[in-house]
């Protein structure tokens, strides 16, 4: 069974929960009402009924994904999907539905879950489509620097305070061991 998620934001009307039952036909409505703006960024899938929202729930549990639910005022407006890779690092990634977009929302959603998931993991990481500027401008606002640019993807990383990477040989590096 996995973890039941509920987790606060700095918003107090913007709260993060574990996808559920209830969240099904909510997540199904708004991937579709939002299908052009996701199709730029990632391929579309067959989401479109509850039922298949359902199975693409139940089948992200049994891989070890967490579909985790963005609810503003008790309303579902998004989703983030985290997928630990082992105890050092997890990936994570989201979107909010088209109309609530422009609203601080993702931000806020991002910088939460990410304050959560950098209590179990040394690193979290995200990967961005080069033009996709609104998703990497939400990481930057949530204290991510893109590490890896690519053709393809931009990988955008947020370390633990205590595992940010070191340059020992910066001679302004106050963290260096002699």
């Amino acid at each position: 069974m996995p973890e039941i998620i509920t987790i606060p934001t700095e918003r107090p009307d913007v709260v993060l929960q574990s996808r559920s039952i209830a969240d099904d036909q909510a997540f199904a409505d708004s991937y579709t009402a939002s299908r052009d703006t996701i199709g730029l960024f990632e391929p579309l899938d067959h989401i479109r009924t509850a039922t298949q929202a359902a199975i693409d729930r139940m089948s992200s549990i049994q891989v070890g994904k967490h579909k985790i639910s963005v609810l503003e005022a008790g309303v579902f407006v998004g989703c983030i999907t985290y997928m630990p890779r082992g105890d050092k690092e997890a990936e994570l990634g989201g979107w909010i539905d088209s109309n609530h977009v422009q609203k601080g929302i993702a931000t806020t959603a991002i910088r939460a879950f990410t304050g959560y998931a950098l209590e179990r993991h040394e690193m979290v990481f995200g990967r961005v489509k080069p033009d996709n500027v609104g998703s990497a401008r939400v990481l930057q606002k949530a204290g991510f620097t893109l590490r890896v640019p690519g053709a393809d993807w931009h990988i955008y990383r947020r370390y633990a305070p205590f595992c940010e990477p070191v340059n020992l040989n910066d001679p302004n590096n106050q963290r260096a061991f002699y």
